[in-house]
C-alpha cells in the first residue's frame, strides 16, 4: 500500500494541551487517508507520487545505546517503511552526526541541513530534548525548501519531572541519603540545558507528541 499523503496544516492551537491531543492522532490521520495521486506527488515535492520521505532525528540508537527511544525509532522506522514511505534515521556516526553524545545537540544542527537538502524529506521528526536546535533550523529555513517539511517533536522524558527527582531521600523524618556529586550536576547543569532544549523543540513544532501531560 503506498504511503498516505500528510495531513494538511492544522490552525494554531489555543494550548499545549490541545498539541498533544493533536499530536496523538496525527499519523493515525494520515494513514486513513488514501495515497497521494501524481499530479499531488508532484505538488508536495515527490517523484511522480512516491511516498512521503520522512527524517527521524535521534541521539540513541542501537546497538551503540539501547535506550526506550531508540527502540521507539526503529519500530516507527520500520512501521512506516512498511506502507511506502521512505524513512532516513539520522543517529550519531561518522557519517551522521558527528562528535561526541554530550555535544549532539550542537552537531545535530550541520547534520539535519545536509539531510534536509539531499533527502527533501516531508516529515522531521526530533526525539526529545537532543534535538532541539535541529528542529529550530527546520522551522528558521523550511519555507524555503521544497517541498517545506512538517515539524514533529517527540518528548517521551520530562526532565523537569527527573530535575525535581533529584532531592533527599527522607523517611519517617529521618534523611536516609542525599544526592551525590553527579546527580547535583544533573540538577543544576544538565537538567537545565534539557528542559530549555525540549520547550524549543515543543515551541516551534507543528505536532507534538508525548505520552503525558508531564
Amino acid at each position: 500500500t503506498p504511503c498516505p499523503p500528510l495531513p494538511p496544516p492544522r490552525p494554531p492551537s489555543p494550548g499545549e494541551g490541545e498539541r498533544n491531543r493533536t499530536g496523538r492522532v496525527f499519523f493515525q490521520q494520515s494513514l486513513r487517508r488514501g495515497p497521494p495521486s501524481p499530479r499531488e506527488g508532484a505538488r508536495r515535492g515527490g517523484r511522480g507520487g512516491q511516498g512521503v520521505r520522512v527524517l527521524l532525528l535521534a541521539n540513541t540508537l542501537p546497538p551503540r545505546d539501547v535506550s526506550g527511544v531508540g527502540e521507539q525509532v526503529l519500530q516507527l522506522a520500520a512501521g512506516l517503511r512498511e506502507t511506502g514511505c521512505e524513512v532516513v534515521v539520522l543517529g550519531r556516526g561518522p557519517d551522521a552526526v558527528r562528535g561526541p553524545k554530550v555535544l549532539f545537540p550542537l552537531f545535530a544542527v550541520p547534520a539535519v541541513w545536509r539531510a534536509l537538502r539531499r533527502f527533501r524529506p516531508h516529515v522531521v521528526q526530533v526525539h526529545e530534548s537532543d534535538g532541539g536546535l535541529a528542529a529550530l533550523l527546520v522551522a528558521l529555513v523550511r519555507s524555503r525548501l521544497d517541498p517545506p517539511p512538517r515539524l514533529v517533536a517527540l518528548l517521551q522524558v520530562s526532565y523537569l519531572e527527573e530535575r525535581r527527582a533529584v532531592r533527599p531521600l527522607v523517611a519517617g523524618g529521618r534523611v536516609l541519603g542525599r544526592p551525590g556529586g553527579v546527580e547535583r550536576r544533573f540538577r543544576w547543569l544538565k537538567a537545565p540545558v534539557h528542559i530549555a532544549l525540549g520547550w524549543l523543540s515543543a515551541r516551534v513544532a507543528d505536532v507534538v507528541l508525548a505520552p503525558s501531560a508531564a
